[in-house]
């Protein structure tokens, strides 16, 4: 993996509308051939995988905005596999902000970036390139690499900020429950989107507020959605009637799958790492929850379909998460109707009266919380004998360095830790 600096200019848009348009469409702009038709430096050595950090540059400085991880587009450029053409329904918001074609291409090109996390810091800049590699040994405060203090975060401004929850919270939402609710079997899900990766689940057992045994359990989506970009029109254009019968058949096999592994489990609880329901934020992506800013913490924007414009990213894993909230509600047999009716009003109201515990769980958002009030003593006490587990030594690691300075995108070993964070909503 490579760490790469993008140095923005005042020359085109402003600071906050550089980020939110990173964040909201999915792109950093940059055209891939300059005026004679030669790649532009570094251009060509940008990776699906890599790091990009996002910076404004002014007099021998660039102060950090925001971090990304390099992605690849639906429609690659033939030159490189993290190019793509930026989406036609931000085209004119690009062109508005100044950004101009690529003069071979003879379009509007960026690089595709997804896991938006603002930061803050600066790096020395000598470079005429705006994109240049961050030295091994340049280490700001926010991008630090290994172990260590969690980046820190501000506050970042996206068209235009809600008003800020009253206290931070580690989930998204959750209602009233009596400390009996906490007893029994609370079932943590890591979900993910590649069909091999499908759901960790994670089996806790507590008593009296107190872990006694905990299992994982790996399940493949054996039916797997149909590919993002063909999802992406209709979120867009809000036609939820259409994503539910493009999505039926997997929907109603896979929410039959994880439903029967709950039901064997006996659980009395339910902890998603997921959103529950499509945002309605008619500005543009993400809900209130996702425009905290959280130490350590990077939320990926819930596709809007209220907004009328393309999410950028890939979000074909959410819908998974929605799959698994809709399973809990009609106990795994998912109709056409169901599944139309659920993706319209959402889940999460309506679990009050089925007696299951059930919330959307944010692994990172949990670790930071517990990192700022310092609990790590607490959890490592409340895991006892069984912090030899690697998985809760994983989960140990985080609460000591933060998820960024510990977590290696692709190992299981996280998924199994985080699907257990996740299980920590019992408390």
């Amino acid at each position: 993996m490579t760490r790469w600096l993008y140095a923005a200019s005042k020359a085109l848009a402003s600071e906050g509308n550089t980020l939110s348009l990173a964040c909201e469409s999915g792109f950093i702009w940059r055209s891939f051939y300059n005026a004679k038709g030669a790649p532009i430096a570094c251009v060509k050595d940008v990776r699906p995988g890599d790091e990009m950090v996002l910076g404004y540059r002014s007099e021998g400085s660039v102060r950090l905005i925001g971090r990304f991880r390099v992605g690849q587009p639906d429609k690659p450029i033939s030159a490189s596999p993290a190019f793509g053409e930026i989406p036609a329904i931000w085209v004119d918001e690009f062109r508005r902000q100044g950004y101009t074609d690529d003069p071979k291409l003879g379009a509007l090109v960026g690089i595709f970036v997804e896991e938006c996390e603002p930061v803050t810091g600066t790096l020395p800049y000598r470079n005429q390139n705006s994109l240049s590699r961050i030295a091994s040994n340049a280490q700001p405060s926010a991008v630090s690499p290994g172990r260590g203090p969690a980046p820190i975060v501000r506050n970042v401004r996206l068209l235009p900020p809600p008003a800020p929850p009253a206290r931070p919270v580690a989930v998204a939402a959750e209602r009233p429950q009596n400390a009996g609710t906490r007893d029994g079997v609370h079932v943590g899900i890591d979900v993910g989107g590649r069909r091999e990766k499908g759901f960790d689940l994670c089996i806790t057992e507590w008593a009296g507020g107190t872990l006694r045994t905990v299992s994982w359990k790996r399940l493949p989506h054996r039916t797997p959605l149909p590919p993002t970009s063909a999802l992406r029109a209709f979120v867009c254009s809000g036609d939820l009637e259409g994503i539910a019968a493009a999505t039926e058949i997997s929907a109603s096999a896979t929410a039959a799958a994880i439903w029967s592994e709950i039901r064997e489990m006996g659980a009395v609880g339910v902890h998603i790492d997921s959103p529950s329901a499509f945002s309605r934020n008619r500005l543009g992506h993400g809900r209130l929850c996702e425009k905290r800013s959280l130490t350590g913490v990077s939320f990926q924007s819930t596709p809007s379909v209220a907004c009328g414009k393309e999410h950028g990213g890939d979000w074909g894993w959410l819908l998974y998460g929605m799959i698994a909230f809709s399973a809990c509600l009609h106990r795994g047999q998912l109709t056409k109707a169901d599944w139309a009716t659920d993706l319209k009003r959402g889940t999460f109201t309506r679990f009050d009266a089925s007696g299951l515990a059930l919330r959307e769980c944010f692994p990172t958002a949990t670790i930071s919380v517990l990192r700022s009030q310092k609990r790590e003593a607490d959890i490592e006490r409340l895991l006892g004998r069984l912090t030899i587990l690697p998985e809760l030594q994983a989960v140990l690691e985080y609460l000591r360095y933060g998820v960024k300075g510990v977590k290696r995108p692709g190992s299981g070993l996280y998924d199994r830790a985080d699907a257990f964070v996740a299980a920590l909503g019992a408390l």
